[in-house]
């Protein structure tokens, strides 16, 4: 019954996703071996990665919206009943893309919500609940370095303000990004690009200061420090199945390996200039 769903990768990259080909009574699915989006990771799925299953409005009118596989194998009552009232249902694509509405009530499958959709969505309509209202938290515009990969290798850039959120457990956070003139003037939200991301306070960090490191399969975050000089990538067929943050703050340049008959952007290596930071994503 879950055919045709959309899966998201939200540990092996973010915006990954797959089509579900099917499912068993056991709550099994089964998918492609093949993934669209930023980049594609064979196999596409390992033990301990963490996948979000969209929902389709294959219930809808004018003020509610649900799905009826609210109710499956993992959750045979469904939603509890008026659990998600107060909580926030935001269209993502599909008919009616943009909308947001206050959650009234709820059953097992169904959304009412408080007063009526601009637009009624329909079975092309992806939608997500948020725990309470869509909050702007505070920014920091003060620059900070990030880094681009380029011909040329990665190299540090500036980026113009930067969100602190609260990181007590594991948490997805729904990010849409608008912009404002200096008259005051903002973008159209409802057409504002946005991503889900999956983050957890639980990394592994650790700074190297060897001039040569060999990456491990639980390493997350690596800051390298003053005598760093070289990082070997672990090769994908290796236990590595989630990003891998790099951070130079060594005060020179490092060069970055990848793994025997591997490549990096195309590259079997590429500088990475101090002060930039890069994300390695597994892929094929």
């Amino acid at each position: 019954a879950h055919s045709g769903g959309i899966l998201d990768g939200l540990t092996i990259g973010g915006g990954l996703h797959m089509s579900v080909s099917s499912n068993d009574g056991a709550g099994v699915i089964t998918v492609p071996n093949t993934l669209t989006g930023i980049g594609s990771v064979s196999p596409p799925v390992a033990a301990g990665d963490v996948f979000v299953m969209r929902a389709y409005a294959n219930i809808a009118s004018a003020n509610t919206i649900g799905d009826a596989m609210f109710v499956n194998p993992l959750a045979p009552s469904g939603l509890d009943t008026d659990a998600e009232k107060g909580n926030v249902v935001w269209i993502i694509s599909g008919k009616g893309k943009g909308q947001k509405a206050s959650i009234a009530s709820n059953t097992a499958t169904t959304l009412t919500i408080d007063g009526a959709w601009l637009t009624t969505p329909d079975a092309t309509s992806v939608f997500v609940i948020l725990e309470g209202a869509p909050t702007m938290p505070p920014i920091d515009t003060a620059a900070f370095q990030n880094s681009a990969v380029g011909s040329a290798g990665i190299t540090a850039m500036k980026v113009v303000a930067r969100v602190t959120v609260p990181m007590t457990e594991a948490a997805t956070y729904l990010v849409q990004v608008a912009s404002e003139d200096r008259s005051g003037r903002t973008s159209v939200v409802a057409y504002a690009p946005w991503q889900e991301i999956y983050l957890t306070p639980e990394l592994t960090q650790k700074t190297i200061a060897a001039s040569s490191y060999d990456v491990l399969p639980t390493d997350e975050v690596i800051t390298l420090g003053s005598g760093a000089g070289v990082v070997n990538l672990l090769s994908q067929a290796g236990a590595l199945r989630r990003p891998l943050w790099l951070v130079n703050e060594s005060g020179v340049s490092v060069t970055v390996n990848a793994a025997s008959g591997e490549t990096i952007e195309g590259n079997s290596s590429l500088p990475l200039a101090t002060g930039a930071r890069i994300q390695i994503i597994p892929r094929s």
